[in-house]
This record gives C-alpha cells, structure tokens and sequence, in this order.
C-alpha cells in the first residue's frame, strides 16, 4: 500500500476520534447567543429586577450571565433562581459581590447545588439594592439593520424629532434608542412616525418595559411588524418623559431598528423586569445542566445524530487498514 494511502487511512482515523471527542465535551443545556453583544438592559433598579423564563431537562446546576461594567462603584447583585416563572418557588439563590462582577464585557459563572424542577421551567432574576454598576446584556428576537452605535453626548430636545431611513427592509418591529433617565415606570413612552411630505402619522411604537432605565437601550415596539417601513425615509418624533435624555452623537441619536423576526425553540419564554414578561427579547445567558459520564455520552449521541453509525463504522474501517497494512510492512521487513 502506497505512502498516500496510508496517509489518507491516518487522517480518517484521527478525524473520527476527534468528532467523537468534540462530541463529549460538556456544553450547556441552553445558550443564549448575541454576536457581537449590542443592547445592554441598562442599570437594575430597587424593585425592577432583571430576569429570564426558560425550559431546561434535567438538573440545573449553574447559570453563566454576560455583564457588562456601566460605570460607577461596583454594586453586589442578589441572584434568585426559581420554579416556573417570577412568582414561584425560590429553588437557589446567591449573592455576586462587587469582586464577582467584571471590568469589562465577560460571562459570570454563578453555580450552585444541582436542583430539577417537576415542570421543567424555570425563571431567574438579578435584582439590585441600588442602581446597579453592571448591566445584563439583551438579546431582541428580530434582526438588526440600521445600527448607530452608542454615542458619547446627551442630545438636547432637538433629538426628539428626527429623519429616518429604513430602505430597503420592511417589517420593522422596533427601534432601540440609547437613553439615560427615562422613567417608563413613572410616565409613557413612544416614537411616532410621520410621512414627511403629508405629515400624517403612519406608525406608533411603546416602551413596553415599565421601569426606570439608565444607561439602556429602551425598545420602542410596534404592535404588529410594520410593513411600510422600506423605500422611504420618514420623521420619527419621541414623547418622552421630561427628565429623559437621549443619547448619541453629532450625527444624531444612537439607535438600531429590528425588522422581521427569529423563530425560536419552546426553551425561551423571553425576559423580565420585576414580575413582567417581555415575550420578544431574551436576557444573553448559558444553562448548565449536571451530567454524569453517562448524560455525556447520551448528549454525543444526540449531537451527532444519524452521522454517529457513520462516523464509528468510518472509524473502525480505517483502523482495520491501517493495522492491516502495518502488519504487512512488518512481515515483509
């Protein structure tokens, strides 16, 4: 047998061990993903925890949440895991002390003795004594378009009427705006959008989130997705509450509009603040269940699927050459 041959045996070989290897790594049970991160929930308040329902199978035993610093001294956060949603039963809790949080965006691992719940649902909160120093990030369920980073001024009143172009994409679902000071807790929020040459209102979007959100992406959300968003610019005009302030640059406000939608599995039920839920976003956060040896070999099995016969019979059939050929180096020697 040629020098290739034997090369491509080896190769087949070590591509089957490794798959069955990546396969069994540990991997949580649940991940949210944002890449890159872009719309941070924004300080938690005394009374507005932060929060998120999911499903999971199985034991739990470890939430990872990714903060990022907002400024300030570091403040402790009290973490509360709990059965079925933001009323039920307190299952685990911890406390993150300034040293736990980060100086920077980065996952916080908070672990804790493996609990399973009979429903398989399960709510966790992060609440706060005082304006908190770090902010959770925010997933919305809708793809983004239109992205004006987060600026480095508070923009005057001026801010609160400005041009706005969505070509070509439809469908949109809701415009997030950097803000600081905006009590939605305490007075509305809206957008309104104008046709420029009639003037008539078109469209109108709320901050659902009722609470105070500092140095936050406030989500003004459509009813239904607006489909006459494309082709057009149009004059948005923000009611906010008075000591609100909008965050941006010379260019303008900082915003992002999400237009369409993300179909997601039934394990996500959405985030929220005290006992809200907000069914359109999702708090960016990892579920780790507590796998035997067993679970783990179960998992590699699911993962790889119909590919798993495959991947062992490819395996054994390359190490079945590969022993026969060296074999027969080693008699002809």
């Amino acid at each position: 047998m040629s020098r290739t041959t034997l090369v491509l045996l080896a190769v087949a070989l070590l591509t089957a061990a490794l798959a069955l290897l990546r396969a069994g790594e540990p991997a949580p049970e649940l991940e949210v993903r944002a890449i890159p991160h872009q719309t941070q929930f924004g300080r938690i308040f005394p009374g507005f925890a932060a929060g998120q329902v999911f499903r999971c199978a199985g034991p739990i035993r470890r939430i990872d949440v990714a903060f990022v610093p907002l400024g300030g001294e570091p403040t402790p956060l009290e973490f509360t895991l709990r059965a079925d949603g933001p009323d039920g039963e307190v299952l685990r809790s911890a406390r993150l002390s300034p040293r736990d949080l980060p100086s920077a965006d980065a996952w916080v691992a908070i672990s804790f003795e493996p609990v399973e719940h009979a429903s398989g649902q399960y709510h966790f909160s992060l609440a706060s004594s005082q304006p908190s120093s770090h902010s959770p990030w925010v997933r919305y369920r809708a793809v983004s378009h239109i992205v004006r980073p987060w600026g480095t001024q508070v923009l005057g009143d001026t801010a609160r009427e400005f041009e706005l172009a969505l070509l070509p994409h439809g469908d949109l679902r809701a415009l997030a705006l950097a803000v600081d000071g905006l009590d939605a807790a305490a007075a509305p929020a809206s957008a309104e959008l104008f046709d420029p040459r009639s003037g008539e209102l078109v469209a109108r979007a709320e901050v659902l989130q009722r609470s105070p959100q500092a140095s936050a992406w406030a989500f003004f959300t459509f009813a239904s997705p607006w489909s006459g968003a494309r082709w057009r610019p149009w004059t948005v005009r923000l009611q906010l509450p008075p000591d609100a302030r909008v965050i941006g640059d010379a260019a303008g406000p900082s915003l992002i509009s999400f237009h369409a939608g993300e179909a997601l599995d039934g394990q996500l039920a959405g985030a929220t603040v005290a006992s809200n839920l907000l069914p359109d976003r999702d708090l960016v956060f990892r579920a780790w269940g507590d796998l035997t040896h067993e679970g783990l070999r179960g998992r590699a099995l699911a993962r790889l699927g119909w590919r798993a016969p495959w991947i062992a019979l490819l395996f054994l059939l390359a190490a079945a050459a590969l022993g026969r050929t060296l074999a027969g180096a080693r008699n002809s020697a």
